[in-house]
């Protein structure tokens, strides 16, 4: 027992040092990133080390794929010294990723901040888009320009892209005749076993006929 109030001091001094130990290496680091030109890290790094960019001092951050990154985690990630915001992003594709379908699809908590700040209508914020793609033929335009109007397509890049021979469209349509979709165990993303099944079964034959008809195997990608 007379031991205690030396080790209740000693923890005491410990606690000290560490914290002191920190803040040391916390300085280093900041004065370290404070001569870079430019500071990259990921959004779950800036979040964690919130404390040591508030250190930095930067008035200017750019977020890349904005649109899959949900606004607090953004928010949280901010330093108090930003002075301009550049968001960079898709927001009429992939939303964030929540572990619970329900709170997206019922409170709308996957949507991101450029999603939210593309949406607003009390204030104008400056906003471009891009208005050339080099991916694909015109002819899969039409999927597109619902949300891209102005969309036109960079010839020089696309030309190579020849159809299939083997396929006498080059886009098909199929609708399930039944409700097909299943909820997914801890409250996640629906599933649909039966249509990954038929997706599956078209992936296959289509390679079947590339070895047929081209005598070279190759894969298909399948997004979902």
């Amino acid at each position: 027992s007379m031991a205690w109030p030396l080790i209740e001091a000693l923890c005491k001094e410990n606690d000290e040092l560490q914290a002191r130990i920190h803040e040391l290496e916390r300085g280093h680091l900041a004065s370290i990133l404070q001569d870079a030109d430019i500071v990259g890290c990921t959004i779950s790094g800036a979040s964690i080390r919130c404390d040591l960019l508030a250190d930095v001092n930067f008035p200017v951050v750019l977020v890349e794929e904005a649109a899959e990154i949900l606004e607090p985690q953004l928010l949280a990630a901010l330093p108090p010294s930003c002075q301009q915001l550049i968001l960079i992003g898709d927001h009429f594709q992939l939303r964030p990723k929540i572990q619970t379908f329900q709170l997206g699809r019922e409170l709308n908590f996957d949507r991101s901040m450029i999603e939210r700040l593309f949406a607003t209508q009390e204030a104008e914020y400056p906003k471009a888009m891009l208005k050339k793609q080099n991916r694909m033929r015109d002819e899969f335009l039409c999927l597109l320009r619902p949300f891209y109007p102005g969309l036109l397509t960079n010839h020089e890049r696309v030309k190579a892209n020849q159809p299939l021979s083997i396929c006498r469209e080059s886009m098909f349509f199929v609708t399930m005749r039944e409700h097909t979709e299943e909820e997914a165990a801890e409250r996640r993303s629906p599933i649909n076993p039966r249509e990954a099944q038929l997706i599956l079964a078209f992936a296959k034959q289509i390679v079947r006929r590339m070895v047929l008809v081209y005598l070279v195997y190759d894969f298909v990608g399948i997004l979902f």
